[in-house]
């Protein structure tokens, strides 16, 4: 029985500061671009299994919407959307294909 001998691994440790330096390199407007986002209230019986289900699916098919947080003690959830598209008229895709399942969107 031969024993193969391993080399170890080397291992990179970077403290906080030097990732950030690192990150701040690659820097590119697209991902800086945070302030332009618009952020939405929509009021939603989320108890309801099926109202759940279909408004994630509806979420998640519109490109534009980035983030979704979901408030299950106020039935409602918050979506941050790009500032490259209407507001409105992300508000009117959701309208027609949430019907029954949203009850009101603020922007």
């Amino acid at each position: 029985m031969h024993l193969h001998s391993f080399k170890a691994i080397p291992t990179i440790s970077l403290s906080l500061s030097n990732y950030l330096e690192k990150q701040q390199q690659h820097w590119h407007p697209i991902y800086m671009a945070t302030e332009n986002l618009t952020i939405m209230t929509l009021n939603v019986n989320l108890e309801c299994r099926c109202c759940y289900k279909k408004l994630t699916k509806i979420l998640c098919q519109i490109p534009q919407v980035r983030d979704r947080v979901y408030d299950m003690n106020k039935n409602q959830v918050m979506i941050t959307v790009d500032a490259c598209c209407d507001p409105e008229k992300i508000r009117d895709k959701l309208c027609s294909k949430g019907r029954k399942v949203i009850k009101s969107i603020i922007i």
